[in-house]
């Protein structure tokens, strides 16, 4: 259910960027071949104004890309957190919106005035979305669900079955690490009996890279289930089983689903 309310949250705000980039398209169209007429290309009122049509398009393509995003994993979303990050993006959206107004109004007066320096952009307190990483950073908390570890991993659903009743998630995040860590309980003659495994909610980019170097762990010892347990390297293998889950999975997911900047 939630998921199906989140696909129409994300359509709805589209639909309305619609209406909203249509009004912004003919005011900035229409000022921008007002002033080529008059004063024609190299003229400054002429050139910002094609230039602030470059800058809104490419932060609408943005921003577009991340409701694309959303859209295609709106099933594995949280719905909470990722209306937060819809309504904060529409802050921004408001926001940004208004300086374009307010750049096409000045734009407007430098043309009626016919002064160029008039045509200057406007000191902003905001970042674009072309500037900042921040919304970005956000998908990817989004999308860093436990699903990743399933894709990632590939392990056995025995394993992940076996896993889930011997999983504490600390829900308050990694301020205290002295219980993060996979336990065995050894038998008597030093086998492998039992596993009890303490992790931090996923919330970022860092407590997923501890619950991989944890799973790591876990599925080592897993495998010796009934065995006696082996003294060996476990955290050099879960360090490289860090190493390759940012080199040949979290990269390439960037790189797939975020349009390249110039």
């Amino acid at each position: 259910m939630d998921s199906k309310l989140l696909k129409e949250e994300i359509n709805d705000l589209k639909k309305y960027n619609i209406e909203e980039t249509i009004a912004v398209i003919k005011y900035s169209l229409l000022q921008y071949v007002k002033s080529l007429l008059r004063y024609g290309s190299t003229n400054l009122i002429t050139k910002n104004n094609l230039e602030l049509l470059k800058i809104y398009f490419a932060n609408l393509k943005e921003e577009y890309s991340f409701y694309k995003i959303l859209l295609n994993n709106h099933k594995n979303l949280f719905y909470a957190d990722t209306l937060e990050f819809l309504n904060n993006l529409n802050d921004w959206q408001e926001v940004f919106i208004s300086y374009i107004y307010q750049c096409l109004d000045d734009l407007e007066d430098a043309y009626e005035m016919g002064i160029e320096y008039r045509a200057s952009f406007p000191k902003k307190d905001f970042a674009f979305l072309t500037e900042s990483m921040q919304y970005q950073n956000e998908i990817i908390r989004l999308l860093l669900g436990e699903s990743v570890l399933l894709n990632y991993f590939q392990y056995p659903i025995e394993f992940w079955n076996y896993m889930k009743s011997r999983t504490i998630i600390l829900n308050e995040g990694i301020d205290d690490q002295e219980f993060v860590g996979v336990y065995p309980k050894l038998d008597q003659y030093n086998r492998v009996e039992n596993l009890k495994m303490f992790v931090p909610q996923i919330i970022d980019l860092k407590t997923l890279l501890i619950n991989i170097h944890e799973y790591n762990h876990a599925y080592m010892l897993y495998s010796r289930l009934g065995k006696a347990f082996e003294e060996a390297n476990y955290e050099d293998l879960a360090k490289a089983e860090e190493k390759n889950f940012m080199e040949n999975y979290f990269e390439p997911l960037k790189e797939k689903i975020f349009i390249k900047r110039k």
